[in-house]
């Protein structure tokens, strides 16, 4: 996606990226796809993917025990 230029196209795949890390258990290799995915969400104006970004974040947080950081995100 990012050959081809296309922004949108990369931050799902980054989302979906980020969603199979955490699924596997590897919750800071999820927090790297969905920070990532923040990103891009945020570059694009696209503020339904910033929502789902966060949650994920949050999740993957929680389950490192990070709660501080899992609450600024769901904020």
């Amino acid at each position: 996606m990012t050959e081809l230029g296309d922004k949108q196209a990369c931050g799902r795949a980054c989302g979906n990226l980020g969603n199979t890390c955490y699924l596997l258990g590897d919750f800071n290799q999820a927090i790297v796809y969905h920070t990532e995915r923040l990103q891009i969400a945020r570059q694009l104006g696209d503020k339904a993917a910033e929502r789902r970004a966060n949650s994920n974040l949050g999740n993957s947080h929680i389950f490192l025990g990070q709660f501080e950081s899992a609450a600024e995100h769901y904020k």
